[in-house]
């Protein structure tokens, strides 16, 4: 129970629908894995182009692990799905400059996190993302930077909030 159960819940609605099968909980890792691979795509788009997405989409689709995690029944599929459209929305905030990619992008972060916790990791590439796109203009870093500090807010406080509150 550390973790927020976002497939078992999914899967456990469908159950109520569909019965209960095991099909329907690894389809619903499926699903996010799906939605992970995408999600990559786009990212690699983002930053780089076409041709290089379809190769690294192409990459994580074969490997082996991701074969193997994509269809088990771990929250495993969801936190790399919901982390990697987190990414994928906040490199596109910072092309646009469009709140609602950054709200998006912080949503699905904290979920992302809750689900699994190990996902706070990419606290890494927000972060050098961040600095990248404050480092092209330093003239209004104060006033560029607060949208930011929201996101981390927004990502953080919620993910610390819900593993205070199952720790008691």
């Amino acid at each position: 129970g550390r973790e927020f159960q976002t497939v078992t819940l999914i899967a456990s609605a469908l159950y109520g629908v569909f019965g209960i099968e095991d099909v329907i909980g690894r389809g619903v890792a499926v699903a996010f894995g799906l939605l992970g691979l995408i999600a990559f795509f786009q990212l690699v788009r983002e930053v780089w182009d076409v041709r290089r997405a379809a190769v690294a989409a192409g990459c994580l689709a074969v490997l082996p692990i991701s074969i193997f995690l994509d269809r088990s029944f771990l929250p495993d599929p969801a936190m790399v799905a919901l982390m990697v459209t987190s990414v994928w929305m906040f490199a596109v905030y910072l092309r646009t400059q469009s709140a609602s990619h950054l709200a998006v992008a912080a949503c699905l972060a904290a979920w992302g996190s809750a689900t699994k916790i190990t996902g706070l990791i990419l606290v890494i590439p927000f972060g050098y993302l961040a600095w990248c796109s404050l480092r092209s203009n330093l003239t209004d870093w104060k006033q560029r930077m607060r949208p930011f500090l929201v996101f981390l807010a927004v990502w953080t406080l919620p993910v610390a909030a819900y593993y205070l509150w199952i720790w008691q």
